[in-house]
């Protein structure tokens, strides 16, 4: 347990005795938890996920289940808040058949191999980084001010090579990850999607950076590293079954 933002906001995170450990790769467990975060506001209303953790690296995951909100409930603050607490079993039935499934599709990751091409390839698709498509990359990193701004926008030769050099630098901090995560890694999943996959996750929960006041562990399970995990174990498995 824990606070961030200054005090602001608090976690829990609560071990799961209702589902056994999974064990994609033999000697590499990973075990289920609740991650149970709060405000102190009155207004930020309480979140219960689910999450795990592989354990011999540390790595952490959110809920890798297609659709994330199954595995996740906000109850705000009002009277009355405890009773509905009670929906938290049906939040625990629904976990824990989505993490018995996880196993399996896990395995099939982890027998997958990949070669240092397609690992750039899936590398730069979890980023969204087009494969060595410049313009793509500028459209990419540039939508979210277009929308916003609602006009068309001109990018200056500064700002392209910055773009460019932002996309060089995070596909280089997920090819040190890979590296990384070798040590770590049972030999028989090493060079595999598996591998790949946990290269992503390792990244988020140990090097990533994060905005100001904002919790390495936040981000991992609810940020937008929750969202580059998920996303890589999506590409991942489509990847791996192709």
């Amino acid at each position: 347990a824990g606070t961030y933002r200054d005090g602001s906001r608090a976690f829990l995170v609560a071990k799961r005795n209702d589902a056994r450990p999974i064990e994609p790769v033999k000697g590499d467990e990973i075990h289920p938890f609740f991650g149970i975060r709060w405000g102190h506001d009155g207004a930020t209303p309480i979140k219960i996920q689910a999450f795990a953790t592989r354990v011999f690296c540390s790595n952490v995951f959110p809920a890798i289940d297609r659709e994330a909100k199954e595995s996740e409930i906000t109850i705000k603050h009002r009277r009355g808040v405890h009773d509905t607490l009670d929906v938290l079993s049906d939040l625990t039935a629904r976990s824990v058949q989505k993490y018995a499934e996880t196993e399996s599709a896990l395995r099939k990751l982890a027998k997958a191999p990949i070669s240092k091409g397609k690992l750039e390839t899936y590398f730069r698709n979890v980023l969204h980084l087009p494969y060595r498509d410049p313009d793509a990359i500028i459209k990419d990193d540039m939508v979210a001010v277009i929308l916003a701004n609602r006009q068309r926008m001109t990018v200056s030769q500064e700002e392209f090579d910055r773009l460019m050099d932002l996309g060089k630098r995070k596909l280089g901090w997920l090819m040190k990850a890979y590296e990384e995560e070798s040590n770590t890694m049972p030999s028989s999943a090493q060079e595999t999607y598996y591998h790949a996959w946990n290269a992503v996750t390792r990244h988020v929960t140990h090097d990533a950076p994060t905005v100001a006041n904002q919790s390495r562990f936040e981000k991992a399970i609810a940020g937008l590293g929750a969202e580059l995990s998920t996303r890589a174990y999506s590409q991942a498995i489509e990847l791996a079954v192709a």
